[in-house]
């Protein structure tokens, strides 16, 4: 993204192409229940979804569902609980998948999925 102005934010469409989102398929989405765009950091997705495995990303995205429905009403970010790497394996404290309600393109909501270290430390709590 080095050939943008510093007064630019990208659009999502500039992120995937950059490499710096990896979107989630409709499909899968709307299969969890989710009707916004999906996306994850990178890292996220190499540690969450690897290869794209269904399997992993609809028991992550199911608890991003849950997450949603117990967040208040207010709240733009949480952390996603209750998730395991697809090795089994808990995550450690720079693995826990935060959710971040962000506008897409269009600045219709969307969710944006990364962990720790991804885009600076987290801002404090769940807000």
């Amino acid at each position: 993204m080095d050939d943008m102005d510093a007064g630019h934010f990208p659009t999502r469409a500039e992120l995937v192409t950059a490499g710096l989102l990896v979107d989630v398929p409709v499909e899968d989405a709307a299969q969890a229940g989710l009707a916004v765009p999906v996306g994850f950091s990178p890292r996220a997705w190499a540690l969450y979804a690897p290869d794209g495995e269904s399997g992993h990303l609809g028991a992550v995205l199911s608890a991003v569902v849950d997450t949603i429905a117990q967040m208040p009403g207010s709240a733009t970010s949480a952390t996603v609980f209750g998730l395991c790497m697809p090795s089994g394996a808990a995550p450690g404290l720079d693995e826990e998948l935060r959710m971040e309600v962000r506008p897409d393109d269009a600045g219709d909501p969307a969710l944006m999925l990364l962990v720790q270290g991804d885009y600076g430390p987290p801002d404090g709590p769940d807000t």
